[in-house]
């Protein structure tokens, strides 16, 4: 490997990290500067999950791009983070365009993104089907339908704003408490036929570890979406002795 095209600084929250990395005596920026000015690296770029924190990073002028999540559940940065970088010249790369897994017809997430042809989405990928069915959308039309437009609208309407990206900083868990998958398992209700849920060895036993919170709430600390954690694990635990005494019958 002779350079890399693009070094990001990962996870940058807050304004006292954000300091640490541009410090001009020992922040980490002279190392990569230094390997920049070497060819190690192309670009310097910083990915973040708060809008506060990333429009500041915008300001400063020192980084080439930008990562922060972008879909229809998650729109806020098209009328507050795309015209700062547009402003800045700084390149917008769209991570979560499925809003974590959340979104399941991939027609209707990327087709409203197509509308800001100025981002790079980078979805999550696990089969070459996948990226074959990314690319016949790039080819094919961009337009919403009618029908594509008010599925959206209905998702946006179910979701809300209360659900799990699964960015995973609410991890690890002092208990080994799978957080993510636990939050998510309300979706699974909504989008999957019982036996999924019902007979997969692995939520018997990620209910059991929900049992064991002691309530600490470090994980909504770190949480960037200030999401009620403890509250929500109770809700799928509690969801699913429902669904399971409801299909014992």
């Amino acid at each position: 490997l002779d350079y890399i095209d693009i070094y990001q600084f990962h996870g940058v929250n807050d304004q006292e990290t954000l300091d640490k990395i541009l410090d001009p005596e020992d922040g980490l920026k002279n190392t990569f500067e230094k390997a920049k000015k070497a060819g190690k690296i192309r670009h310097i770029g910083i990915t973040s999950h708060k809008m506060d924190a990333v429009k500041a990073q915008v300001k400063t002028g020192y980084f080439e791009t930008v990562m922060f999540p972008f879909n229809f559940i998650t729109c806020e940065p098209a009328d507050e983070l795309l015209p700062l970088c547009r402003e800045y010249d700084v390149g917008f790369i769209n991570m979560k365009p499925m809003a974590g897994g959340m979104l399941e017809d991939t027609s209707v997430a990327f087709k409203y993104l197509f509308q800001f042809p100025d981002i790079a989405m980078i979805p999550g990928i696990e089969k070459v089907s996948e990226i074959e069915e990314i690319v016949s959308l790039y080819e094919g039309s961009h337009e919403m339908t009618t029908a594509e437009i008010e599925k959206m609208e209905q998702l946006r309407e179910e979701l809300g704003t209360r659900f799990c990206r699964r960015c995973e900083y609410c991890q690890p868990c002092q208990q080994e408490i799978p957080i993510a998958m636990l939050m998510a398992f309300p979706s699974f209700v909504k989008r999957l036929p019982p036996d999924w849920y019902l007979k997969n060895p692995r939520i018997p036993g990620m209910m059991e570890k929900a049992v064991e919170c002691i309530e600490c709430g470090e994980c909504e600390t770190k949480c960037p979406y200030n999401l009620p954690i403890r509250e929500m694990i109770k809700e799928s635990y509690n969801l699913f002795q429902e669904m399971k005494a409801n299909h014992s019958k």
